[in-house]
Formats: structure tokens, sequence, C-alpha cells
């Protein structure tokens, strides 16, 4: 029987392999996941079948797993992930699907913060439609001078709910509860 530091060296050489040092750890994780399992149902499994479904698994992790979409675990998936044609005498994928896991699988990877900066900032579009001078206007037009000067203290002086109560000398309680009526008259009225 293999011993679990030979096992975690035997996944260690394996994930060198592909590559990757950002995914390294996690490729290590999902072969050793696997022996392990492996070795639970058997403890005499063979040391090949153990390198076998290792290998497996780190390959479904990064060709599978990784994707911005979910892949099914398949031998055809599989096929495809490696190169091939996705055609074998017992799969149950049609040509769409076929065709459908190549382009998800010959997409480039984006990142995060590549993906983020893509998207057009709305920010301009914003102040163009002047939301803020709208629901000041609404605020001054509907909202009693107590609760106007609660929203101002608490949301352009930063005071917290217990400084404005001593500020106005009021519990803190009745100032929250004026905050909320002043909050539910703006949003009724917008």
């Amino acid at each position: 029987m293999i011993s679990n530091e030979d096992l975690i060296n035997m996944c260690r050489k394996l994930a060198h392999k592909y590559n990757r040092p950002n995914d390294f750890d996690d490729l290590v994780s999902e072969g050793s996941i696997v022996c392990l399992e492996l070795r639970a149902e058997d403890p005499e499994v063979h040391p090949a079948k153990l390198y076998r479904e290792a290998n497996r698994a780190m390959h479904d992790y990064i060709n599978l797993s990784l994707q911005p979409v979910s892949i099914p675990k398949s031998w055809t998936a599989r096929d495809v992930a490696r190169g091939g044609s996705g055609e074998s005498e017992n799969q149950s994928y049609s040509e769409t699907g076929i065709d459908w896991l190549r382009n998800i699988m010959s997409s480039d990877h984006v990142s995060y913060d590549d993906f983020i900066s893509s998207i057009p900032d709305h920010a301009e579009e914003y102040e163009k439609l002047d939301y803020e001078n709208y629901i000041l206007t609404v605020a001054e037009q509907y909202l009693s001078i107590e609760e106007w000067q609660i929203l101002k203290l608490r949301f352009w002086e930063d005071y917290t709910l217990q400084e404005v109560a001593d500020v106005l000398g009021k519990a803190k309680s009745s100032v929250e509860y004026i905050e909320k009526r002043g909050f539910e008259k703006i949003c009724n009225n917008l």
C-alpha cells in the first residue's frame, strides 16, 4: 500500500506536468482527494490506478472545472478538451452539443479584472440623469424640517444615530423612527 506521503508526492509530480503555477495547489488537492477516496474504497488499490485517476481529476479540473460554464465530466467532453472530435460509439451528445463544447473550451479565459474593466462605467450616464438632485428636490418637498435635518446630519455630515440624538436632544430610537419615516416619504414620492 502506498503511504500518504508518497501519494502526495506523486500528485505533486503529476501537477508539475500541467505547468500551471497558479493552480498547482488546487491540482495537488484534486488528485489527492481522488486517490484518498479510491484508497478508502479499496486499501490495496494499485498505484497505477491511483496515478491514472489523479491525472484524470487534474485534467478535468483544468479543462472542465475552470471553464466559465459548467461542463459535464463525460468522455465526450474529455475528448473535446484534448482536441479530439468528441465522437465515439457510446456518446450521448448531438453535433450541436459537441460544437458547443468545442466553442466553450476554445474560448479565451479572461481575468476578473479584465472583465470588469470591459464593462462601461455608468457614472457619466448617472450624472447626466441628475438623480441626486432629483432625490434632494423630492426630499425638500415632502420631508418635515425635522426629518430633513436628521437625514442631512446622518448622510451628509456622517453622524451616527446616537450623535444625531445628542445634537437634537432626542432619544436614539426616536431619531431612528424619524429617519425611517423620512426614507419612506422619499421612496413613496420618487
